[in-house]
């Protein structure tokens, strides 16, 4: 591990409007509180001058992990192809910290890769992909070696020395985890932890060999429950066991219900499982997948859970996909009551590995397609957003969709001819998308698609805009921006 951090002392002030974690808030429903996002702005080409860009700041060239926003601090990850610390060239995954006012580099804690015998998941080159998660001057974040880590990062938000290392916690070496992600990770490849009262909950990525065919770790868990402040483990499940074929890279949500706090995991069965938050204990269980469907390696066959679920007005939502590789074909977004308990999967195995409906299914409505195939929802490695009775979704080949809250009837949908792996972020009546492409796209809130503004980057994005105190702050794989009007 090497960190490095520049010096340099500011006032701090409150930042009621941070983004702090994946989705921004617990509830995982990208939707910001604030207004004005910007739509009217210009990257300095051709002659013409730079309008409405506050700061640029380089990240490397795999930008996907982040963006969040705390405490006056931004961070992402990436890796160190930019060498923001002049004294470390070699291959790293980097978390990277900049100043919220100026773009500034102020710190980074980066990591060499793992043995590849010991993975197949820190892949040369790659960034680190995970969203940290802060809570007052607490930040804990993956690293692409499967550390657990707990910094104190209030000498970095007051200018007076680096992040101090509270904790960190080996996965592989105390819990046996066996790294597995794409060759070419997507946002959540290491997805978001979440915290409820003094717990912290992580998602492993426990994975699969190269041949696609068994689990290489099958005792070691899926999902860790630890005491956020000291890092020790309080629970911990496997319930997919050999069968975790999928990965376990999916963000937990957590939800309060009248019966106390939920944690939802999507895991690597291709099943999305509901925990007592305090003490691990199943509540509710959820098969993604047909009665009958198999593990194969392609557009076809299970399917698991890989963005987080997002919580809105009591209900649940989330949609089927893969690992970036293997996805692309027919999904499923469901929008589920959470208060259920046992089996609340949309079938029930008949015996004959054909499923017969189930009568305690949780499932509200589903939306696959509404008979127009250019339009219907395919795998998705991205979360909705919910606001104002309209769900916003995104899929793997490209497509937006507009729903209904109370039906999932699609109202309408938009091609962006490229791929989406991040959120959509939602400011003020405005749905921003960016796109595998380097498009942001900014579309009207409404029940007709109505197309606002398009702006073009330099480079790939992957990791989902954010917008936090007055600021839409995008990350492509090489580049850090802020955008606004200069303040």
């Amino acid at each position: 591990m090497r960190i490095f951090f520049i010096c340099l002392a500011w006032s701090v002030a409150a930042f009621a409007d941070d983004w702090p974690m994946g989705g921004r808030s617990q509830s995982r429903n990208p939707v910001s509180p604030e207004k004005n996002g910007p739509i009217d702005w210009q990257f300095p080409v051709d002659g013409k001058p730079a309008k409405n860009i506050r700061w640029s700041a380089k990240v490397g060239n795999r930008g996907i992990g982040g963006p969040i926003v705390a405490n006056g601090l931004v961070w992402v990850g990436t890796n160190n192809d930019a060498e923001l610390d002049p004294k470390i060239t070699d291959d790293r995954g980097v978390l990277a910290c900049f100043r919220e006012s100026d773009g500034k580099f102020l710190y980074q804690y980066s990591t060499p890769r793992l043995k590849s015998d010991q993975n197949l998941a820190d892949w040369s080159g790659n960034g680190l992909s995970c969203t940290p998660i802060a809570e007052g001057h607490t930040l804990w974040f993956m690293t692409s070696r499967r550390e657990v880590v707990c910094l104190d990062t209030e000498p970095l938000s007051k200018g007076t020395g680096p992040a101090k290392e509270l904790w960190k916690y080996d996965l592989v070496k105390e819990q046996k985890v066996f790294p597995n992600s794409p060759m070419i990770p997507s946002h959540h490849t290491l997805g978001s932890f979440a915290i409820h009262k003094h717990l912290l909950f992580v998602q492993t990525g426990n994975g699969i060999n190269d041949g696609h065919t068994k689990v290489v770790s099958p005792d070691a868990p899926c999902l860790v429950c630890f005491d956020k402040s000291m890092g020790k483990v309080v629970w911990k499940d496997n319930s997919p066991g050999k069968d975790g074929m999928g990965g376990h890279h999916a963000s937990p949500l957590i939800i309060e219900t009248k019966d106390g706090a939920q944690v939802i995991h999507g895991q690597g069965d291709g099943w999305v499982r509901s925990f007592e938050a305090a003490t691990g204990k199943l509540i509710w269980k959820f098969d993604l997948n047909r009665k009958g469907a198999k593990w194969t390696w392609g557009e076809q066959g299970r399917q698991i859970l890989v963005a987080p679920p997002v919580y809105a007005d009591g209900r649940v939502y989330f949609g089927v996909g893969k690992n970036p590789e293997a996805s692309g074909g027919a999904g499923r977004l469901f929008c589920i009551d959470p208060s259920k308990k046992g089996d609340v999967s949309p079938e029930l195995d008949d015996g004959n590995e054909k499923g017969k409906p189930n009568p305690a299914s949780a499932v509200i409505w589903e939306f696959t397609n509404d008979g127009d195939k250019k339009s219907e929802m395919h795998e998705t490695t991205s979360s909705v957003a919910v606001e104002g009775g309209l769900v916003i979704a995104l899929d793997r080949q490209g497509y937006i969709h507009c729903l209904d809250t109370k039906t999932g009837k699609r109202l309408w949908s938009h091609d962006a001819k490229a791929s989406i792996y991040g959120e959509p972020l939602i400011v003020d009546g405005k749905v921003y998308v960016a796109s595998e492409g380097g498009e942001l796209t900014t579309f009207e809130l409404s029940r007709a698609k109505k197309v606002i503004a398009k702006h073009e980057f330099d480079s790939i994005i992957v990791a989902p805009p954010v917008f936090a105190n007055g600021t839409l702050f995008v990350l492509t794989e090489t580049t850090l921006r802020a955008i606004g009007a200069k303040k």
